[in-house]
Parts: structure tokens; C-alpha cells; sequence
């Protein structure tokens, strides 16, 4: 029997004729390995996505991404997932992008990826509740994910400070991390000596971004300090925060082991802009790519 067929006698008078179109395509009825869902074609909610995934039974073991961005799920369809993962043994990517996710289920989401193939979770635009990121930190010491992106997601300083503390865990292999748009850092010097202790302690980490969280001078020496003594850093992100020009002497130790750095929205101004490109044409210069959008850079 078809995916569609399975799915019209899961959902029977409730059948969603967009849904039902899509899968009726032969070629994912037939070949397809990943679930993709444009909400402008499709829109789901909690018992679509159960119906669906019933339909895709068959399947299950050779899905290997279920992204399902802005759609109406909400934590129900996480704590299905988690309860489903042992069936979905190719699954490498989660991402459920500004959805109505509070958070409740992350942390069982998690633990259910400790012993799975995914390595990829995408969480952002998913404003999450207040005691949330304290349980994500802990989970995070024991998950293989590679990939995290919680940008826009409400994380509060609570849930910051355990996710930089437990992110120095020898059983966590976080490559990418996106905490961009959480609560501004405050206080700023405590939470950034989490992330420098973090960086100093977490080798494997390769990507840094933290836009829009309030960001100043001091916080930043700080997060370079911890840059500069990881080894395999190679992209630090702090565009729209509060850096002024110092910043660019600031980030100059970092110009000879990451290979982009993105200041773009903060107030570099000229005297800056003259600082990074004297650093950049020094000899043992690592930089690729210098991002510098919106920076009061008058051009010359």
C-alpha cells in the first residue's frame, strides 16, 4: 500500500488534501529519504504529524532528515519523535524551526538522541519556557549531537551558564552552536567567563555564534581569551550586539586562528575598520571571511 493510502485511513474524514497531494508523488512515494514540508504547501499540526509518521511506518529506518519548518506542532509531536527514534535508525536531522515548541519535551528529545544517529537539531524561533535551557544544558553532556542551533529561542542566563558548563562533558561532540537572540547577557562578566572556561575546555567546538545578546567590550575580551586557546575554532559570530571600536583590537589575536569572523550591526566605525585591515594583510593571517554589513565604515 501507498504512503498516501496509509495515511488517508490514519486520518480518514480529517485528511489533509495538500498532505495527501504530497505524498502522492510518486517520487517520494517511491524514492524520497527525506521529509520536507513547506508550510506554504503543507500545514501541520499535532495529529497530522502523527498520522504522518504512521503512514511512514515503512520507512521509518531509512529517513534521514524530518524538517518541518513554521509549522503548528508543538511538544506533542517532540515526544513522538523521541518515542519513535529507535525506529528511525538513519535519521541524522531534527529541524522543527520556528514552530510552537515550549520546550517541555527537549530534554526527553535529547536523552532519545544519546542513543540514535541524529546529530543535527534545530530548534530556533522556538520560544522556549524559562527553566528549559537548565534542562537542555545537563542533556547536553551525554548527547552525540554535532549541531545545535537555539537562536531566538528565549534562553535565560540560567540556561546559558548550564549549557557552557556542560558542554565541556568528553561525551559531548557539539561542533556548531547558536544560543544568537537569548536574553541579554546579564550579569555579562559571569556569563562570559562560562564561555570562555567553555571554550578553553571544549576542543571539538568549530562554530560560535552569539548575535543579539547584548555583547559589550569587556565580554568580548573575554570569549576571545577562551578563542584563542581552542584549537579547532574556526567561526565566531557577534553581529548586532553593543561592540564599539575597540572591538577590532579586541578580536586581533583571533585573525590568526579562525577563519571568519562576522562583526557586522555594531558601531566598528571608521578607526576600527582601519585596525582589522592592518590585520588582515599581516603575514600568518587566517581570515576568509570578514563580516563588516552595517558597521559605520564610511568607504573611502
Amino acid at each position: 500500500m501507498s504512503i498516501a493510502k496509509r495515511y488517508a485511513e490514519f486520518a480518514g474524514d480529517e485528511v489533509n488534501k495538500a498532505l495527501l497531494e504530497f505524498l502522492s508523488n510518486d517520487a517520494f512515494d517511491q524514492y524520497a529519504l527525506d521529509l520536507v514540508l513547506d508550510k506554504k504547501i503543507v500545514q501541520l499540526d499535532d495529529q497530522q504529524f502523527e498520522w504522518l509518521l504512521s503512514a511512514l511506518a515503512d520507512r521509518a529506518s531509512s529517513l534521514s532528515s524530518i524538517v518541518l519548518r513554521y509549522h503548528n506542532i508543538t511538544d506533542k509531536s517532540l515526544q513522538l519523535l523521541s518515542q519513535q527514534l529507535p525506529l528511525l535508525k538513519s535519521l541524522l536531522t531534527i529541524d522543527v524551526l520556528g514552530c510552537n515548541i515550549a520546550g517541555e519535551a527537549v530534554p526527553d528529545l535529547l536523552n532519545s538522541i544519546s542513543s540514535s544517529n541524529v546529530r543535527i537539531l534545530i530548534l530556533s524561533g522556538n520560544h522556549l519556557d524559562k527553566d528549559v535551557g537548565i534542562r537542555i544544558g545537563e542533556e547536553l553532556a551525554y548527547c552525540p549531537l554535532k549541531i545545535l542551533e537555539m537562536a531566538d529561542c528565549g534562553l535565560t542566563s540560567k540556561g546559558l551558564i548550564s549549557i557552557f558548563k556542560h558542554i565541556v562533558s568528553e561525551n559531548c561532540q557539539i561542533r556548531k552552536l547558536d544560543i544568537s537572540g537569548c536574553e541579554q547577557f546579564t550579569p555579562e562578566q559571569y556569563i562570559c567567563e562560562h564561555i570562555e572556561y567553555a571554550l578553553q575546555q571544549c576542543p571539538k567546538l568549530e562554530r560560535l555564534h552569539l548575535r543579539k545578546v547584548g555583547l559589550r567590550d569587556y565580554g568580548l575580551t573575554r570569549v576571545i581569551e577562551g578563542v584563542t586557546k581552542s584549537p579547532n575554532m574556526k567561526y565566531l559570530d557577534v553581529a548586532a550586539n553593543k561592540l564599539s571600536r575597540d572591538a577590532a583590537k579586541i578580536v586581533t589575536p583571533c585573525t590568526r586562528t579562525l577563519e571568519t569572523i562576522d562583526l557586522s550591526n555594531n558601531n566598528i566605525d571608521n578607526e576600527g575598520g582601519v585596525t582589522l585591515a592592518k590585520n588582515l594583510i599581516e603575514p600568518g593571517c587566517t581570515i576568509h571571511t570578514l563580516g563588516l554589513t552595517s558597521c559605520n565604515i564610511e568607504e573611502a
